[in-house]
């Protein structure tokens, strides 16, 4: 979708590894977002569809109702009109009326055909809005401390893949081919272009224990057109899919809604075997046992101290086997400098 920082963080060209040390790319969708409040897990609800939008539903585990929406002719709005309007939401977050209302917002937001231009003059052309990209892959449109929490919205580019010496490194920063669930709570709106494919499914993130080649059971399969107008809600962990280069530059525009960074790891998997790949190295987890890496380089008798309790207490098994692994790299560099 992770001791935050209060900047969206790329993780489009990074990658993610298996216990067993196999390495694959990263989804492009990661960000940091500090302080955001959890949504409820939507319950077991119907809801009403209008003329003007269009809704599918799948009841999915434990009664999550996954949805996609598609909105036609609706008015544009400018970005602080979408922060007011957001602020103005009168359903209870996290329920399928408070994604929906969000979807038909988005969904305006992404209607206005000028939208980039507008954020690249409104930064003071093009030289300035540079500093709002945070990688290739995608910019920061906005961020707002909303009545629900912090918010964030980003634009994101995805380009076709032609083939090439330059094939691997497209596909890793575009995370094409790679199925994987996020660890923040997210809508996606098709702005621009025919957009990706992508195939989705839902897991139980109870049921996965997190050993890779562990078999994943995935309900609920479907593939979905990244369109214009038509959104997307993914929830945090639950929702899985892979993305498949579009046939013409696309461009969709992300809606973060919150961040649970430190309840699961955050996985990929493989959709055709049904198994889970690996945790990914830029998430929380994967950044901490970076970290711990970093530390046996320089570990003092404090440091020491601190990856004993990370090897003991950490939440999680890679955490804790990374934690190990610097305490035995910082003791066999202790011994071969004495």
């Amino acid at each position: 979708m992770p001791a935050q920082s209060t900047s969206f963080h790329n993780s489009a060209a990074t990658r993610h590894t298996s216990s067993a040390g196999q390495r694959s790319k990263q989804p492009a969708s990661s960000i940091e977002m500090p302080l955001f409040t959890f949504l409820e897990r939507p319950p077991r609800t119907r809801i009403h569809t209008s003329d003007r939008c269009r809704r599918k539903f799948s009841l999915g585990l434990e009664g999550k109702m996954v949805q996609v929406f598609e909105f036609h002719d609706v008015d544009h709005i400018s970005v602080p009109d979408f922060f007011r309007r957001f602020d103005a939401i009168e359903t209870a977050k996290g329920t399928p009326e408070f994604i929906a209302d969000c979807a038909r917002l988005l969904a305006r937001l992404s209607s206005d055909p000028h939208l980039i231009r507008k954020h690249i003059e409104e930064h003071g052309g093009l030289l300035k809005a540079k500093d709002t990209f945070a990688s290739p892959q995608y910019f920061v449109l906005g961020r707002h401390f909303s009545k629900f929490g912090p918010i964030g919205l980003r634009v994101n580019y995805w380009l076709p893949i032609e083939g090439g010496k330059f094939y691997d490194r497209e596909r890793d920063m575009y995370s094409y081919e790679l199925g994987h669930n996020h660890d923040f709570r997210f809508l996606t709106v098709g702005h621009f272009g025919p957009g990706y494919v992508t195939d989705l499914c839902e897991v139980d993130p109870d049921a996965i224990r997190g050993e890779p080649g562990e078999y994943v059971e995935m309900r609920n399969r479907r593939t979905e057109q990244l369109s214009p107008g038509k959104v997307i809600y993914f929830d945090t962990f639950s929702d899985v899919h892979i993305q498949h280069p579009p046939q013409e530059l696309s461009i969709s525009i992300n809606l973060i809604l919150g961040v649970d960074n430190w309840k699961r790891e955050q996985y990929a998997f493989d959709l055709r075997s049904s198994r889970l790949v690996g945790g990914v190295d830029q998430s929380p987890v994967g950044r901490t046992i970076a970290c711990l890496d970093f530390a046996s380089y320089f570990a003092d008798d404090a440091t020491m101290g601190l990856l004993d309790e990370f090897a003991r207490d950490a939440t999680f098994s890679r955490v804790r086997s990374a934690a190990r692994k610097a305490i035995t790299d910082a003791q066999q560099r202790a011994a071969a400098i004495s």
